[in-house]
């Protein structure tokens, strides 16, 4: 493969690698809304979040696709340390996805079991207080 040719496919994959990560962070996003809609028995919200799923997955899908598509045109050897960190941000993205499904299936199979987190979700976040003394000038003095 001409040098150009390699650069053309190496700058197409990083930038489809930049999209995929993008995708997938969303994806990610779009599962916690799923497991507050679980944990909250919110199914308005949950249909809605599944609806937009649907759209990323199918996109997700197509970027997946192209990728395989060019990596098998490349050889891992010669691909840049940039692409090589994107593929590895990818994989750490889809174990955290892996894992979110799992705990939204889980949420789903046996929502008691998580009533404490709808709990803590609405419970109004306190507030940081500061406790302060002060020292009259004679204790001031033995201190220092």
């Amino acid at each position: 493969m001409p040098p150009e040719d390699a650069q053309a496919l190496e700058t197409a994959l990083r930038e489809g690698l930049i999209k995929e990560i993008y995708l997938t962070r969303e994806m990610l996003s779009n599962m916690h809304q799923e497991e507050l809609s679980l944990i909250l028995h919110d199914r308005g919200t949950l249909h809605q979040v599944l609806g937009e799923r649907a759209y990323l997955i199918e996109r997700l899908s197509s970027l997946r696709l192209e990728r395989e598509r060019m990596t098998a045109k490349i050889h891992e050897e010669s691909l840049s340390a940039e692409i090589l960190s994107l593929t590895e941000q990818l994989r750490a993205l889809n174990d955290r996805i892996h894992r979110q499904q799992t705990l939204n299936q889980n949420i789903a199979e046996c929502p008691e079991r998580y009533a404490q987190r709808a709990v803590e979700i609405n419970r109004p976040k306190r507030k940081a207080s500061v406790a302060t003394f002060q020292l009259n000038c004679q204790n001031k003095r033995k201190l220092l």
